[in-house]
């Protein structure tokens, strides 16, 4: 998150899933006790896409 306000615009139909964390390890902090992971949908459109055409001789 980039800004605690994101959470909030949040909308329940573009959650994909959420994973709670209760023993985090070391990849956290060591402050971490647990962490919520929430995956959202990939919208329609997002990322790259593209054709590169080519000739193989």
């Amino acid at each position: 998150m980039r800004d605690s306000r994101e959470l909030q615009r949040l909308k329940s139909d573009a959650i994909k899933n959420v994973e709670i964390i209760t023993s985090p390890g070391a990849r956290y902090d060591a402050t971490v006790s647990s962490v919520i992971r929430i995956r959202t949908v990939k919208k329609q459109g997002e990322g790259m896409s593209g054709f590169l055409p080519f000739h193989i001789l």
